[in-house]
C-alpha cells in the first residue's frame, strides 16, 4: 500500500496545499526528488520521512501526539 499525499496530510491534520507546498520547498533544496506519475506523487519511504521531519520542524504534530 503506497502512501498518498493526502494520507501525510491526514496523518498531521493539515490541508493538502501544505504538503505541495512543502514538497516544493524540499524539491526546489535538492532534500527530495519525487517521482511523478501524471497527477500522482509515488513517495518512496526516505521522502516520507523527509516530508514528516519538515512538517514537525515547521511545529506540526502528528494527530494524537
Amino acid at each position: 500500500e503506497k502512501m498518498k499525499s493526502l494520507d501525510i496530510a491526514k496523518e498531521f491534520g493539515v490541508r493538502l496545499n501544505l504538503i505541495y507546498q512543502i514538497l516544493y520547498d524540499l524539491e526546489g533544496k535538492g532534500i527530495i526528488e519525487p517521482e511523478r506519475e501524471k497527477t500522482r506523487i509515488n513517495w518512496r519511504p526516505e521522502e516520507i520521512e523527509a516530508m514528516r521531519s519538515e512538517l514537525q520542524r515547521r511545529g506540526y504534530k502528528r494527530k494524537g501526539e
